[in-house]
């Protein structure tokens, strides 16, 4: 292989660790600081190139950073080595390292040098994950500037959100409020994550419960299916708050008994339509998710059933109820 070519897969391969460099960080728009840099004894190293490469106002968090917490980074070129020095305000520290000095020649030698500079950069940061020191005073511009990378950083090195859980709930709502009764629910649920903080999901259900009516009472059954969407928003590294809404429909049955055989009972069954709403917290670590909801939502149109004599048990208006859920994901 020529030298040129090898020269050209290097340059493949430096791109490539820099995608995955600069993958820690999220875009964000491109009106932002940028890093200062000086070259010496670099040449035909083109400087605008190294900044092009380090994409640094849309790669590295930086549009929130004040321009005195900005990194400033020295690049000196020897025959043999290369040394990059980083001055980094948020950590208080400057760092270096060496690297064998590119040919200006090679093709990828400002890849070479901004990939080794933006390593430097992240190594440095990660010194931010790391508890804060006790008594170390600071200012809030510059607290506030440590917090924004810390965000960024800890936003990328978590665990990438499952692509699918299946889990199962238990639980159970109050309906007709203006007389309640207690209806118990089961539910198999199966979700896809789409976004860090956003899930779809899909669920069946099941659900049954008896109403008191003098004299006599009255079973329901209802089944049903729904579609929704979650949001999550982390409050610590396990525990987060969820809230959710769903869209459903209940193929619903009511059956009267009475008690007095003179007294007449009523059936009926229908098809409902609902909407949902609900709101709770949620504990997971790497696959297992245990989460506690309450809920409250509307169904229509009316079911009705009932015993002769007494108030008919209504399945329609506005319900309240609470739910414990399992999941596991993969």
């Amino acid at each position: 292989m020529d030298n040129r070519s090898q020269s050209q897969n290097n340059g493949g391969r430096v791109a490539f660790g820099l995608s995955l460099c600069l993958a820690l960080f999220s875009p964000l728009n491109a009106a932002a600081n940028t890093v200062s840099f000086t070259l010496a004894g670099c040449e035909e190293i083109r400087a605008d190139k190294i900044s092009q490469l380090l994409t640094l106002e849309q790669t590295l968090s930086l549009a929130k950073l004040p321009t005195r917490s900005m990194p400033r980074i020295a690049i000196t070129c020897g025959p043999k080595e290369t040394t990059i020095s980083l001055q980094d305000p948020l950590t208080r520290k400057t760092v270096m390292r060496s690297i064998p000095s590119p040919q200006s020649q090679d093709v990828g030698s400002e890849r070479t040098l901004a990939i080794a500079a933006s390593e430097l950069i992240v190594a440095s940061w990660m010194e931010l994950l790391l508890p804060p020191r006790e008594n170390t005073a600071q200012s809030p511009e510059l607290a506030g500037a440590q917090q924004t990378i810390r965000n960024a950083l800890q936003a990328r090195i978590e665990p990438q959100p499952t692509q699918w859980s299946v889990g199962v709930g238990v639980g159970g709502r109050a309906r007709q409020l203006a007389r309640p009764f207690w209806l118990w629910r089961a539910r198999l649920r199966v979700a896809r994550e789409v976004l860090p903080s956003w899930r779809l999901f899909g669920e069946a259900t099941a659900e049954s419960g008896r109403a008191s009516r003098t004299p006599g009472h009255v079973n329901a059954l209802l089944f049903g299916g729904a579609v929704g969407a979650a949001f999550s928003l982390r409050i610590t590294q396990a525990l987060t708050f969820e809230a959710e809404a769903a869209f459903g429909a209940l193929y619903t049955r009511l059956a009267g008994e009475a008690s007095d055989a003179s007294v007449l009972a009523t059936h009926a069954e229908g098809a409902s339509g609902e909407a949902m709403t609900g709101v709770g917290l949620a504990w997971s670590s790497k696959r297992l998710r245990v989460a506690l909801a309450l809920e409250t939502g509307v169904t229509f149109p009316t079911v009705a059933g009932g015993v002769n004599g007494d108030d008919e048990v209504l399945l329609s208006g506005i319900w309240v109820g609470g739910v414990g859920r399992f999941a596991l994901s993969f």
